[in-house]
């Protein structure tokens, strides 16, 4: 961790495992020299090899496995240091795992050796080339490049963007958001509203609650006030609203993560510094040649299954990936399998025959997530009853509601898990 106020630090660490920690104000990216690497970043996991990187956004929580042979560089960038290089910074939410999107557009291996430059700059150059890998990863790699990939926002429309999610930040605790925000950037609420769902295929309203819910996270990690009292600074109704939001995001409530992940804050790192050979294996990355073009993976989240239904192009990507060969891992741990939703139809829309299409799925890769309509709660009862008789238990079960129908979704919860034995999570989608 940055100590000293500088702009960027740079280290090489032999990883076994780390404590569960998190750097305000400090972004944090991974490159793995020499191993594997099990990466845990707030609600997702990533399984890295040699070559993979990732990059982790300031203040996140996460803690780093390393396989027996693991060497790794961790690059920290202080980002306010980087505030007149990039525009905007403040609002920027990255998401750039080599294997999804960078492989994805075929950038992988371009965007490892702007990574592998940083590493290795002269001083005096490091600063220069951080700022330019930076503003690359911004421009490309950032939430509204993740859930909208037919096509890149303009420079224009990426700053207003910026500037909406420095604004939701900025009021996490208040009510009437979208209101407020409107007011003080003098547009109309239909407006800000379009302008998100039109830049990330997400929208306004699951935006903040993504903030809200990464908000409440770190002050699990780091603070000792009550939940309760997290729910409040966090902008949530009530506590019911803030553990329904985050079952969704972690699958257990926030008392529960809370409990979990005290124990992780307080671990020692075994972790030991290894630059020398660090630095040789980076060297010897740089200069060989490129590995071949690998199949890309999703990072699977509550985001991409609620909009699942204007972005066909991504679930048809999920459904490729689950019938690619996998590629063979080195890690200690092992890699928690991605969550592949499967959603039914209110009406029950083929296909019918759900169990086959659950058996279908490779477990290895994928765990099933079955969204069920609470409109057609009679429909939901049946395919969540059909799937437990055939044996079927490795399966989540969330429900769909769109407002007004709260209540209702929290009754169809309660009804599954009375009669079948189910914990089903609702989840708003509209």
């Amino acid at each position: 961790m940055i100590h000293d106020g500088s702009a960027i630090q740079i280290g090489y660490s032999a990883v076994r495992r780390t404590s569960l920690r998190a750097h305000p104000g400090v972004l944090e990216i991974v490159l793995v020299l020499r191993g594997a690497l099990d990466v845990t970043v707030s609600c997702e996991r990533f399984a890295l090899r040699e070559g993979d990187y990732a990059v982790l956004n300031a203040g996140d929580p996460h803690l780093l496995v390393g396989s027996a042979d693991n060497a790794t560089a961790i690059l920290q960038l202080r980002l306010e240091e980087f505030a007149d290089h990039v525009p905007g910074l403040g609002g920027v939410i990255f998401a750039c795992e080599s294997f999804d999107l960078p492989r994805f557009r075929r950038t992988e291996n371009s965007l490892r050796r702007r990574i592998l430059d940083v590493l290795l700059a002269a001083p005096g150059h490091d600063l220069e080339r951080a700022a330019a890998l930076l503003a690359e990863l911004a421009d490309g790699y950032a939430f509204e490049d993740y859930y909208e990939r037919r096509r890149s926002p303009s420079r224009a429309r990426r700053l207003q963007f910026r500037q909406l999610v420095i604004a939701m930040q900025d009021r996490i605790a208040e009510r009437d958001v979208l209101d407020q925000i409107a007011t003080g950037l003098h547009y109309r609420k239909a407006s800000l509203s379009r302008i998100v769902r039109e830049t990330t295929a997400v929208s306004f309203s699951d935006l903040l609650t993504y903030l809200r819910v990464s908000a409440a996270e770190r002050k699990l990690v780091r603070d000792d006030a009550t939940v309760a009292q997290i729910a409040a600074e966090c902008g949530f109704s009530d506590l019911k609203y803030l553990t329904r939001a985050f079952r969704a995001w972690f699958g257990e409530s926030p008392a529960d993560y809370r409990r979990r992940t005290r124990g992780l804050v307080e671990a020692d790192d075994e972790a030991p510094p290894c630059r020398e050979l660090g630095r040789s294996l980076a060297e010897a990355l740089r200069g060989a040649e490129q590995a071949e073009q690998r199949p890309s993976r999703l990072s699977i989240t509550p985001l991409l299954v609620k909009n699942l239904g204007g972005r066909a192009d991504l679930f048809r990507t999920v459904a490729e990936l689950a019938r690619a060969p996998e590629m063979p891992e080195r890690i200690t741990t092992p890699p928690r399998p991605h969550l592949l939703p499967v959603r039914v139809p209110a009406g029950g829309a083929p296909p019918l025959d759900w169990v086959a299409v659950i058996r279908g799925i490779d477990r290895e890769s994928f765990r099933p997530v079955l969204i069920l309509p609470v409109a057609d709660a009679d429909l939901a009862r049946t395919v969540a009853g059909e799937v437990i008789a055939a044996g079927e238990d490795d399966v989540e079960y969330w429900l769909a509601y769109e407002g007004g129908l709260g209540a209702a979704a929290d009754g169809l919860a309660e009804r599954l898990r009375a009669e079948l034995g189910v914990e089903a999570v609702p989840m708003r989608v509209g």
